[in-house]
């Protein structure tokens, strides 16, 4: 999984970090983002899917096989 920011997201997010990470109970920048893009998906599941784990079928790379 990949996330593109600007330089000024990026910056303003890693200060907000450090300023504030570990006061909010996150150890490093990438259990933070796990922790939100995870509550992001239970919320997305919760509306669409009755809780459960969207299931789609993963693309093979290359031919069409």
């Amino acid at each position: 999984m990949y996330y593109f920011a600007s330089e000024e997201e990026k910056q303003r997010a890693v200060n907000a970090y450090r300023v504030r990470g570990g006061a909010s109970g996150y150890e490093s920048m990438s259990d933070l983002v796990a922790d939100l893009v995870m509550a992001w998906v239970a919320e997305q599941e919760s509306e669409a899917n009755g809780g459960q784990p969207f299931l789609v079928e993963r693309r093979r790379r290359g031919g069409s096989s």
